[in-house]
């Protein structure tokens, strides 16, 4: 059975911490985990970390049911950091079920092509005078015979019986070419643990396509007042390369989390194969990118990144990725490291 993830996030504050203590704030492992609990002897990679119902949820793409194409699959999790031990557990939690909407949500969206790419969030509207909690989830597949990015959405706050919509293709970026991992951006678009995203404050559409030989970044002006039908614009819409996009290798997999973007490349000067790099929004452009270095990178591939920002609760970040280094369960797993906190 299909299935969604959930990662619950639960910070505990033990009344007995003093200033004894190493971290006042939560933190992340400085070195690189192996997320066991998630990961199989096929490969797992493609991570979503959305926030929904005040609760992280995990989801990725897997060929563990099928070595011949992949599917969006997860795990339930807890994520959760003790004070007073100042120890991290991160472990499958196996008393949570999922919902049936969340469920018809993954039957909506996996086939017998290969699903990759996940990329949600949930949003808040108005239904008769009632708050109304929309997901909203995109992903892409090569149904086609090359890689559309598609969306669809469910309501899970309506009653148990409410099904997915059917995927719909984001006409105005898809070509006969491969576009893949899409990403929102906006000054004031980022992810928290809260307990919905803003989609008003999305500016750009950010993704990868493989239209010029090999793939680069893209994005379009996109302004959302109703995410479904603003992603439902039946014309295409010329897009802008953006300059941080290597001429000499593939960029791929953005994540954006407010004026962080990480992604994987196999541009020349990285450690082999591809590698994480990560971008900083300043002024009006991207930073340089910058290579997360040998403590994250290896000789092997590193791939789709994803980073959660904490204002309070921790002092790094987390980022999490795929990769297929040696020492893992088999082909890409699925791994999670701290890093410093790159913006105020």
């Amino acid at each position: 059975m299909k299935f969604l993830v959930k990662l619950f996030f639960i910070l505990l504050i033990a009344s007995s911490c003093d200033k004894s203590n190493k971290y006042s704030e939560g933190h992340f492992p400085d070195d690189v985990v192996n997320f066991e609990a998630v990961n199989s002897s096929e490969d797992d990679y493609n991570m979503d970390l959305p926030v929904i119902h005040d609760e992280h949820m995990f989801h990725f793409s897997s060929n563990r049911g099928d070595v011949n194409h992949y599917d969006i699959v997860g795990k339930n999790l807890i994520l959760q950091w003790d004070y007073a031990a100042e120890h991290l557990t991160i472990d499958v939690n196996k008393a949570r079920g999922t919902s049936l909407p969340m469920r018809s949500l993954f039957d909506s969206v996996n086939t017998f092509c290969n699903e990759l790419g996940p990329y949600s969030f949930t949003y808040e509207t108005q239904v008769n005078n009632n708050t109304q909690l929309t997901y909203l989830f995109l992903y892409a597949n090569d149904c086609a015979g090359n890689f559309d990015i598609k969306f669809t959405y469910v309501d899970p706050t309506e009653s148990s019986q409410v099904a997915a919509a059917s995927p719909i293709g984001l006409a105005m970026v898809n070509t006969e070419a491969n576009e893949l991992y899409p990403a929102f951006f906006g000054k004031n678009f980022k992810w928290e643990s809260r307990y919905a995203t803003d989609p008003t404050t999305v500016e750009k559409l950010i993704y990868c396509t493989d239209k010029d030989g090999v793939y680069n970044f893209y994005q379009i002006d996109l302004t959302i007042d109703d995410p479904i039908d603003s992603l439902s614009y039946a014309e295409a819409i010329a897009p802008e390369k953006l300059s941080i996009s290597s001429a000499e290798g593939n960029d791929k997999c953005a994540f954006i989390n407010g004026r962080v973007m990480v992604f994987t490349s196999d541009r020349p000067g990285g450690y082999g194969g591809f590698d994480l790099y990560y971008s900083l929004y300043e002024g009006n452009a991207w930073s340089e990118p910058v290579n997360f270095g040998e403590r994250i990178n290896t000789e092997f591939d590193e791939y789709r990144p994803v980073i959660l920002t904490y204002d309070t609760g921790f002092d790094n970040n987390l980022l999490l990725f795929s990769s297929n280094r040696p020492g893992g369960k088999g082909g890409f797993d699925l791994y999670y490291v701290g890093v410093e906190k790159m913006v105020n």
